[in-house]
């Protein structure tokens, strides 16, 4: 009984590895059979991808996407294998490009084929290209400087506030692309962004907000930075007299009160430059508000003074003859 298991394990222990030798042998034939074909010289059509050199200085492309060229090779096995996953890139020269209407142009294929067969490996032979023109967009080529305004929203501690405007480095932006996108292009503005709590002076980076028309088109820079002075800011107040115009010839007018007050915020840093003598405040007798009484009104005041205001500007008068 154990000799007849040892005989049928014997048994299909050979019948195995005569598969297995079978198999082998079955498939070193099949890759020997697959190099001898790969050695064998083919005539196909492979797509190459095309880019466009040597065009005009004044000339941009606005096709975008690489077109393709079928042309009709022979080659071996091995480069029409790698063809098919790795399209062959050739350049075609732009320079020569004759215009058909606006900005479609074309090309003439067969004026290119000496200078695509040189770009090809030496184991390929151009035979012909399968395609008479190659169509293509140009455009201008134009540079503007294209200015940037903030979209910075700056929250202050109380007490607290802008010395001087925001400036935004760099204020304006170098575009070039094609005429007809740089002349619809006017002004480009930063993303949105908010400072809370801001008692001192700040630097903040912010993104170009590029609409995805403008996508094409070089930019110098696609962000600037956002600087801004802060000062403490305190509320102060002066006494300044009235000026009177277009008095009725002849006439004296009195006024009450004679002045007003001013009220006014100012950087601590620019307390003492601030006086009295720098305010104007004026009203004009040839225009009386409904209750008949005079307006006064601020004429001048000091750089330094932000948001005056006149606590009453309501202002009687009495007219002697």
């Amino acid at each position: 009984m154990l000799r007849q298991i040892l005989r049928f394990l014997f048994e299909e222990f050979l019948r195995k590895l005569k598969m297995k030798i079978f198999l082998i042998f079955l498939g070193v034939s099949l890759i020997l059979w697959f190099i001898t074909k790969l050695s064998m010289n083919y005539t196909g059509v492979v797509s190459a991808r095309v880019l466009y050199s040597q065009l005009a200085g004044d000339k941009l492309l606005l096709n975008r996407d690489d077109p393709e060229i079928p042309l009709l090779v022979s080659t071996n096995g091995y480069r029409m294998l790698g063809y098919l996953f790795t399209p062959p890139k050739v350049k075609v020269n732009a320079s020569g490009a004759t215009q058909i209407q606006g900005v479609n142009h074309y090309i003439t294929t067969f004026e290119q084929f000496n200078a695509l067969a040189q770009q090809l490996p030496g184991d390929v032979k151009l035979e012909r290209i399968a395609l008479d023109s190659l169509f293509l967009d140009l455009g201008v080529n134009k540079t503007k400087r294209i200015p940037v305004t903030s979209m910075l929203e700056v929250n202050f501690k109380k007490g607290f506030s802008l010395y001087s405007e925001i400036k935004l480095q760099p204020d304006s932006i170098t575009v070039s692309g094609a005429e007809n996108l740089i002349d619809s292009l006017q002004l480009l503005t930063t993303e949105e962004k908010q400072l809370q709590e801001i008692s001192q002076d700040f630097e903040e980076p912010l993104r170009l907000d590029i609409p995805a028309i403008y996508g094409g088109l070089d930019f110098s820079a696609t962000s600037v930075v956002a600087k801004g002075v802060v000062d403490r800011f305190t509320e102060k107040s002066v006494v300044v007299p009235i000026s009177l115009k277009n008095v009725p010839e002849g006439k004296e007018v009195k006024l009450f009160p004679a002045e007003v007050t001013v009220r006014y915020n100012v950087a601590f840093q620019d307390l003492e430059a601030v006086n009295v003598s720098q305010f104007v405040i004026e009203c004009d007798f040839a225009s009386l508000n409904e209750n008949q009484n005079l307006v006064a009104t601020i004429v001048s005041s000091p750089e330094k003074a932000r948001m005056p205001r006149i606590v009453n500007n309501d202002i009687d008068y009495l007219i002697k003859q």
